[in-house]
């Protein structure tokens, strides 16, 4: 979509029905400057979009997609 994947992401989250508000982690300042320009920038998606976008990642293992999962390597 023309996007880089963190602005995707983001994209992805603000356009998900019902979601308000977005909890993010960061540990530099740096980080927080960069969420602050991808919410700024974050384009509301399309249904077909959003569609394709779960479509890639179905088969996609929770154990990758959720945070709570990860262990530290």
């Amino acid at each position: 979509f023309g996007m880089n994947p963190a602005a995707l992401a983001m994209a992805y989250a603000v356009s998900l029905p019902g979601v308000t508000s977005l909890v993010l982690g960061s540990e530099k300042l740096e980080q927080v400057e960069q969420n602050v320009q991808l919410i700024a920038q974050a384009a509301q998606l399309t249904l077909q979009q959003m569609a394709k976008i779960r479509d890639n990642f179905i088969d996609t293992p929770a154990r990758v997609l959720n945070p709570g999962l990860w262990k530290q390597a």
